[in-house]
Formats: C-alpha cells, sequence, structure tokens
C-alpha cells in the first residue's frame, strides 16, 4: 500500500536524491508510453482534446477506464491521458497565456 509510512523518519540527503531519481525514471517512462498511446489515438482520428466542450465526456470515459477491474489493470496510461486533458483543460482556463499548443 501506497502511504506515508516513514513521515516520522526524515529521509538523508542521498536517499531523498534516490527516491526522488526512482520516481523521475517512472514519470519519464510512463510518459513515453502517453506519447506512444496519443499518436495511436491521434492516427486514429481521436480530436477534441482540448476542447471545453468535450470536458464532461472525457470525465466520464476517465471514470470508466477507472472503473475497470481489477483496479483498473492496463487502463492507467489512458486514465493519465484522460486526467492531463481536463489538467490542461483547466490550466488553459485559469490563465490563458499559458497554453499547451
Amino acid at each position: 500500500m501506497y502511504a506515508s509510512t516513514h513521515a516520522d523518519v526524515p529521509l538523508s540527503p542521498e536517499q531523498r536524491k534516490a527516491e526522488l531519481a526512482k520516481l523521475y525514471g517512472a514519470i519519464d517512462l510512463f510518459t513515453e508510453e502517453m506519447i506512444r498511446h496519443l499518436e495511436r489515438k491521434v492516427d486514429a482520428g481521436w480530436r477534441g482534446w482540448d476542447d471545453p466542450a468535450n470536458a464532461q465526456e472525457i470525465y466520464n470515459a476517465l471514470l470508466a477506464h477507472a472503473a475497470g477491474v481489477p483496479l483498473a489493470r492496463e487502463q492507467e496510461v489512458g486514465i493519465a491521458n484522460f486526467a492531463m486533458f481536463l489538467w490542461t483543460q483547466r490550466m488553459n482556463a485559469a490563465a490563458p497565456g499559458r497554453k499547451a499548443d
């Protein structure tokens, strides 16, 4: 289980660096897979991820993918992409000069 299991035990600078290196490595690998997945979707004709009119549909798709059993197995990349779409729409609305495109 992921939890703050050792919040009362401070990390040494070396431990913190090692923990962050693992996280950054995981993010790099996951991002690469997100990009590959999105490239396939674009090639298949999917569009409209950045249109606020599609926010509810994207949110529903995120929930549907996350509701998979067991624990949305093999849906993680799709869930992350839907979350990124919604996050980007929110950021674009909050700071119009800060666009992803």
